[in-house]
């Protein structure tokens, strides 16, 4: 049997502190709010194309996330609503034709 995951609800990784870094997989269309609140050691994230909607404070206190890798264009990336304060960090956002 298999299982896809179109999405990750509120805080599900809330204060994981020893989470360092996160790749979603293709079916991932939407990350819920303060997903990652309080994941101090959290580094990297990586954001499939299909991405539809990032929640509020959804990396909120992160203070090491430097790299968001997005296997999209930019343009893309521009087009995906993102709530308020979902990024309060000053991450590296890199786009599929930087990897």
């Amino acid at each position: 049997r298999t299982f896809t995951v179109r999405g990750i609800g509120e805080q599900a990784f809330f204060c994981c502190n020893k989470l360092k870094s996160v790749v979603f997989g293709d079916s991932v269309s939407y990350i819920g709010y303060s997903i990652f609140q309080n994941c101090y050691s959290l580094t990297s994230v990586t954001l499939p194309k299909n991405l539809a909607s990032i929640g509020e404070e959804a990396f909120i206190y992160c203070y090491e996330l430097k790299d968001v890798y997005f296997y999209g264009t930019e343009e893309e990336w521009l087009n995906i609503p993102v709530s308020y304060g979902a990024f309060d960090m000053s991450a590296t956002i890199h786009f599929e034709s930087e990897q």
